[in-house]
């Protein structure tokens, strides 16, 4: 089964300065998923185990709409 994700709200919170071509450990956690929406909290440690940023994230969930047989495009070849 297929769906569409469109997102809301992705916001980052930077703690402290850090490479990105370092080592990053990225924790994601999913709260919540119901109702066609979903929400991620992440967060974002160094080598030393700080955390350097933390992210959230929502989302709309849906399925495609199937297209009604009688509206179906005909081709004309």
């Amino acid at each position: 089964m297929q769906s569409i994700a469109n997102l809301l709200v992705i916001k980052m919170w930077f703690h402290r300065s850090f490479r990105a071509d370092d080592w990053l450990l990225f924790v994601i956690v999913s709260p919540i998923a119901y109702n066609g929406r979903g929400f991620v909290t992440g967060e974002i440690f160094n080598r030393k185990g700080e955390l350097v940023v933390t992210v959230t994230q929502e989302a709309l969930l849906r399925t495609p709409k199937t297209p009604n047989s009688n509206t179906a495009a005909v081709s004309k070849l």
